[in-house]
């Protein structure tokens, strides 16, 4: 079941997010976004705490995700039926104190600082577009276009930029 309160785009940020990550951020565009899930997710149940937050700074905590069968329409769904890929998610939630557009910002910048790797372009680093650029540098520009983002928008933006 999706929050009809919380308004699309949104982020979900989640702490221990894995063997490899300390905290990451996802985003995503609209509810078709969110509910589809790969399966491996439900079985290591990885969203569990994990947190949603729209533009306006409502957070809902992830309480539980329940498989509710094969995502997607016609062939699509057949795959997943099949293949038992992407599945359909539905949500489980507890309410959790909103956040200032600010907060938001400084808890992004905090999952990207804790995860420096998962940002780095590695062809820009090695130069394969054009001079090599400093890896710490590019990590500074795009916590430095987080901070400035003034909408949900512009944040994902930031955090889509190559």
């Amino acid at each position: 079941m999706i929050d009809h309160q919380l308004k699309f785009p949104l982020i979900k940020i989640r702490r221990n997010a894995g063997r490899f990550f300390e905290a990451l951020v996802e985003w995503f565009d609209d509810e078709e976004d969110l509910t589809c899930l790969r399966y491996d997710k439900f079985e290591q149940r990885s969203d569990i705490g994990a947190i949603l937050i729209d533009e306006s700074g409502r957070c809902r905590q992830i309480e539980d995700v329940v498989d509710r069968g094969p995502w997607g329409r016609g062939l699509c769904k057949l795959v997943n039926t099949i293949f038992r890929e992407d599945r359909l998610a539905e949500y489980r939630y507890a309410m959790a104190p909103t956040i200032s557009w600010a907060e938001v910002r400084e808890r992004v910048v905090d999952a990207i600082r804790a995860n420096p790797g998962y940002w780095r372009d590695d062809e820009a680093v090695a130069g394969e577009d054009g001079p090599p650029r400093d890896e710490e540098e590019m990590l500074e520009e795009r916590i430095e276009a987080v901070r400035r983002s003034t909408s949900m928008q512009e944040l994902i933006a930031a955090l889509r930029a190559d």
